[in-house]
């Protein structure tokens, strides 16, 4: 004699999230791929290393990093290679915990030449998320307080002539935006080394904290406008983060 339980009521995917499994294996959708040669989820999941807009050159593994399900924990020993070598214009988004600990580069290729793009976090700064930029004749960046929102973010970076950090609202969907202030210096080439997820290339010094990453995209010979980003955005607060249970702040 067999038996059954019928489920009444409304499932998830009636009302308007996707299953968490749906995401596994498949390619996620960002709406903006003009230019995506990066994108990973960093998650405990067989396709931690995957890259999905390039299946051909996944993410490279350094030492062990602790991973959550839905995010993981890097720092200057433990980390991932993407194998991209940005251009004088490229883009990012990434979903970071801007409180993860302690001064730390979530996205950079910076070295002990003084020259590198990143993006970066130092909870107990007077800008607790930056951007470095390449430039003559030194290295700038602009900076965001971040110090009111306790957990992770979505933080963006378009490097090029007018290089700037982005923040985008999760309330809002709008894009904020940090310029870097250039007076007196041009945009430089930056060196020609890999970006690394949660690391950089500095052989002694800071950036030594620990960050708590989810998604990072990178676009390279593109810089992604405001309307843009807040594509991307929207598909990432109303899709993918209810669906991957990622609380942003």
């Amino acid at each position: 004699m067999f038996s059954y339980l019928r489920t009444l009521g409304s499932l998830p995917t009636d009302l308007g999230f996707r299953k968490v499994s749906s995401f596994i294996n498949q390619t996620p959708q960002l709406p903006i791929t003009d230019g995506l040669v990066g994108l990973y989820f960093l998650r405990n999941s067989q396709d931690l290393l995957k890259n999905y807009a390039n299946a051909a050159l996944p993410l490279i593994k350094i030492g062990n990093p602790a991973l959550g399900p839905n995010y993981s924990f890097v720092n200057k020993g433990i980390y991932y290679d993407t194998g991209i070598i940005p251009g004088n214009n490229w883009s990012s988004m990434i979903i970071t915990d801007v409180h993860a600990g302690g001064s730390r580069l979530d996205l950079s290729n910076y070295g002990d030449d003084g020259a590198g793009d990143s993006l970066g976090g130092s909870p107990g700064g007077p800008s607790p998320y930056t951007l470095y930029a390449t430039a003559t004749p030194t290295l700038k960046s602009a900076g965001t307080a971040v110090t009111n929102y306790a957990g992770f973010q979505i933080i963006g970076g378009v490097f090029g002539s007018a290089p700037a950090l982005k923040r985008i609202d999760p309330a809002t969907k709008l894009v904020e935006t940090y310029p870097v202030n250039m007076t007196g210096a041009a945009r430089a080439t930056p060196p020609a080394r890999t970006l690394r997820i949660g690391s950089h290339y500095l052989t002694s010094g800071g950036f030594a904290g620990n960050g708590k990453i989810s998604l990072v995209a990178l676009y390279n010979n593109k810089i992604l406008s405001d309307a843009e980003l807040a594509q991307n955005g929207q598909y990432l607060i109303d899709t993918w983060c209810p669906s991957m249970n990622l609380i942003l702040s």
